[in-house]
């Protein structure tokens, strides 16, 4: 007996030693340092990066980590898309979730919208890297409830916004397109990734979601917004759409207990999956 309780906390031991050692980022052909680096750099300097056969270009490590985990390795686009799928990608920073796109669905027609300049040119730049060019259109604007100009807060990295005015640092004007005007036939898949301003976009495309198949939303929110992220939910059931929420990000490790701590852009930050049908 003791020889097998002495076996069972051995192979415990050697299991968790496996997982720790374990790269889940190999699939893609990232290196365990290139992880290292990318989770803990603070360089902000132009660097590339080798996957899936093609150099990714970009600026801020943290965000490409965080973007590789939750795209490539956590799968959060998975789904079934079929041939010559039609793709709408409002957010696309710098084209990960396009690369996944692309490889999960090689003859897909993906329309692209990024409003940040820095943002959009590394968006550019990788998809001529991974060769993704014919059936993408990349468009350096916002996606808003009007054909606009708006005041938008680049801060060259996923938290780039639209702001209500241009009181709060430092601004500038960006192109803005309806959404709605966009969406005039059938979408396989939307995502919209807007960093606060898809309350608004949702109210005003309602009535086109009967176009949409699968809708992914991450939703940015405080604590006295409630209302908007239940007024959503509800659009999405009056639309047939079941969905799944997950936590975005962790804003605090310990909400009941939250003083101490630096003020978050966002108190809540969700992943909704949307769809139609119960099973991909």
């Amino acid at each position: 007996m003791a020889n097998s309780f002495l076996g069972k906390i051995t192979k415990g031991f050697v299991g968790k030693a496996k997982a720790a050692l374990a790269n889940p980022y190999k699939k893609i052909g990232v290196g365990w340092l290139d992880v290292r680096y990318l989770k803990n750099s603070s360089d902000t300097s132009l660097k590339t990066l080798k996957i899936l056969g093609g150099n990714l270009h970009y600026k801020n490590a943290f965000e490409v980590y965080h973007g590789l985990s939750e795209i490539f390795v956590d799968e959060i686009y998975k789904q079934q898309l079929p041939e010559n799928a039609r793709v709408i990608d409002c957010g696309s920073h710098i084209g990960m979730s396009l690369i996944y796109l692309k490889q999960l669905c090689p003859t897909a027609k993906i329309t692209a919208f990024e409003p940040d300049a820095q943002n959009f040119k590394l968006l550019t730049d990788n998809m001529a890297s991974f060769g993704y060019t014919k059936d993408v259109v990349l468009e350096n604007k916002a996606v808003w409830i009007e054909n606009a100009t708006l005041h938008f807060e680049s801060s060259n990295d996923m938290s780039s916004h639209i702001v209500a005015d241009n009181t709060k640092g430092a601004t500038i004007s960006v192109q803005a397109v309806r959404l709605r005007d966009v969406i005039n036939a059938k979408v396989d898949f939307l995502k919209i990734d807007i960093e606060g301003a898809e309350y608004e976009v949702m109210k005003d495309i309602e009535e086109k979601l009967h176009f949409v198949g699968n809708l992914f939303l991450e939703y940015h929110g405080n604590f006295n917004e409630g209302y908007k992220l239940n007024e959503m939910l509800q659009i999405l059931e009056r639309n047939q759409f079941k969905y799944y929420i997950a936590e975005a990000v962790k804003v605090y490790k310990t909400p009941f207990s939250r003083s101490g701590t630096d003020a978050p852009a966002y108190d809540v930050q969700l992943n909704i999956h949307c769809f139609k049908t119960d099973h991909q």
